[in-house]
């Protein structure tokens, strides 16, 4: 019983599949759509919370346009959901009403990343977990770091008074709300490629490879930057049980580095690879993720491979061959 995860541009495809009919790649639409429709297939779909925040936007513009995704979602899905809850080291399979879901979800909530005090949120949800604690006694320089954290035009101040990744994440999560903003995200990912990737000289040689991550494990302790990043990537620097971070360091690393990077813009920045990864972490959990990203796509199939992760990636003609080999 094969489980799918697509992203949400394919369900978005597969809820209205008229509207795309001049597309090149309709006859594979037409396909998948088949394959779903067969009974007896055993396929189950899935949807997770990722899907839900990608939904939050639109809700604010729209709740009744909002509303009726989320009742596609449900009957796509057959309601079957895959969700981490506060607490939890590992996402489980669960029934879960897209829409009941959304409405009492945190993550759908802005006052998630806002840190309130009277109900939980990130920070607090972070702490809880104690997975900080391990970053507690691991310095940086926070001198080397500071051009790129004042590009933002946030306030790291726990990191000045304190430069360990545990004040540098606690930063990260209580600024996230102006990070995710348009201006604050590319600039600093902006500041970032711009350092790294010439100090690391990697770009060149992973673009392209079958294997980044593990040519990366070889390249970047060559050089001092490359050898703070190297660490990130590495199975053995984790918690064993925390898939969800390992999987969002390889990611973002590779974003990053340049291996099918994402050109910055106002439409792409920050806040836009978070979801990338969030959708990442929860097709892990599947058989097969489907995606109408191509980079995004190619940057997971090297993450699972990495991370000698079972999960197979396709986009949409890719699925669809598959559909109809397993029809």
């Amino acid at each position: 019983m094969p489980t799918i995860y697509p992203d949400t541009n394919i369900i978005a495809y597969l809820q209205e599949p008229a509207a795309y009919q001049d597309q090149e790649w309709y006859p594979a639409l037409s396909t998948i759509q088949r394959y779903l429709a067969l009974p007896g297939n055993n396929a189950k779909v899935t949807y997770s919370p990722a899907h839900l925040s990608d939904l939050r936007q639109g809700y604010k513009k729209d709740p009744a346009r909002a509303m009726e995704k989320l009742a596609f979602l449900s009957r796509l899905t057959h309601d079957q959901c895959l969700s981490k809850y506060i607490g939890s080291t590992e996402a489980i399979f669960e029934n879960r009403v897209p829409a009941e879901f959304f409405l009492t979800n945190p993550d759908t909530d802005d006052g998630f990343y806002r840190n309130n005090t009277d109900k939980p949120n990130l920070l607090t949800a972070m702490l809880s977990e104690g997975r900080l604690e391990g970053y507690k006694d691991q310095y940086f320089d926070y001198a080397a770091a500071e051009p790129l954290l004042k590009a933002s035009g946030v306030d790291f101040k726990r990191s000045q008074k304190d430069p360990t990744r545990y004040s540098l994440t606690l930063d990260l999560i209580e600024n996230l709300p102006a990070l995710m903003n348009e201006t604050a995200g590319y600039n600093l990912v902006r500041a970032l490629r711009d350092k790294v990737r010439p100090e690391t000289g990697v770009a060149d040689k992973i673009r392209g490879s079958a294997d980044p991550l593990t040519l990366l494990t070889e390249l970047l302790p060559q050089t001092v930057t490359g050898a703070r990043l190297s660490g990130m990537i590495s199975p053995e620097s984790h918690h064993t049980d925390d898939r969800e971070a390992l999987i969002r360091n390889c990611f973002m690393n590779l974003d990053l580095l340049g291996f099918a990077s994402d050109k910055l813009n106002k439409d792409h920045t920050l806040s836009t690879t978070t979801a990338d990864v969030a959708h990442t972490y929860y097709a892990s959990h599947c058989d097969i993720f489907v995606t109408s990203d191509t980079k995004t796509g190619e940057k997971a199939a090297a993450v699972f491979r990495h991370l000698k992760i079972n999960s197979q990636v396709f986009d949409l003609a890719g699925f669809a061959a598959w559909a109809l080999k397993n029809s």
